[in-house]
């Protein structure tokens, strides 16, 4: 895993992430409360970490299960609603910048500009 300071944010990649578990589709979108879709990666060290990618509608990738990827992650304190229910903030959380897979890509950035 590499690490990348921008600012104050420390950004961690992780190279040849296997992806092992796929929430489902959340049923709405990121709104008024945020909506985490969440997956679980399986990492070349043996470790197994679970991401989240905020939701932004039904065309959005999100890595299926099989995938081979490299991930953009920093560790944030997220607030909303995930698979496994409600994310106070109190913890951190493996929130994905970016992920680029053998399947297709998805990048925060682009899913937030004007």
């Amino acid at each position: 895993m590499l690490a990348a300071q921008s600012g104050s944010t420390t950004f961690s990649t992780l190279e040849n992430a296997l992806v092992v578990r796929q929430s489902a589709r959340p049923q709405c979108a990121s709104g008024i409360a945020a909506v985490w879709a969440d997956f679980d990666v399986a990492v070349p060290d043996g470790r197994l970490l679970t991401m989240y990618v905020i939701y932004m509608g039904r065309d959005q990738f999100i890595p299926p299960v099989g995938s081979v990827c490299r991930i953009i992650v920093e560790p944030a304190r997220i607030e909303g609603l995930s698979s496994a229910g409600g994310l106070d903030g109190r913890h951190l959380q493996n929130r994905v910048d970016s992920v680029a897979c053998d399947t297709g890509a998805w990048s925060d950035a682009a899913s937030t500009r004007n």
